[in-house]
């Protein structure tokens, strides 16, 4: 496990002002680590609380999402109930 002297994404954007090259700098890095949780991973994994308060900024600017407490695998049970829930919401 990585420290991440940073804090917060949450801390962060409260306490300093942000550019718009920062603003895509972060999007790309959280799509990228949630492209590699739901399909670049052995088993795929639903973070299920993705938040500014879970996602961790190290000295060098780099996020980590953290915080794995109600996270699941992804398998084809789970497939199975976001399809049918869709159908439902549709």
């Amino acid at each position: 496990m990585e420290f991440a002297s940073g804090g917060t994404l949450d801390s962060l954007l409260k306490k300093t002002e942000t550019t718009l090259y920062s603003v895509i700098s972060w999007i790309k890095q959280i799509a990228s680590g949630m492209h590699h949780l739901h399909s670049g991973a052995e088993r795929p994994i639903v973070h299920r609380d993705l938040k500014t308060g879970n996602i961790l900024v190290s000295n060098t600017g780099v996020l980590k999402i953290s915080d794995f407490g109600i996270s699941k695998y992804f398998d084809h049970t789970t497939k199975m109930f976001y399809l049918l829930l869709l159908y439902y919401l549709l």
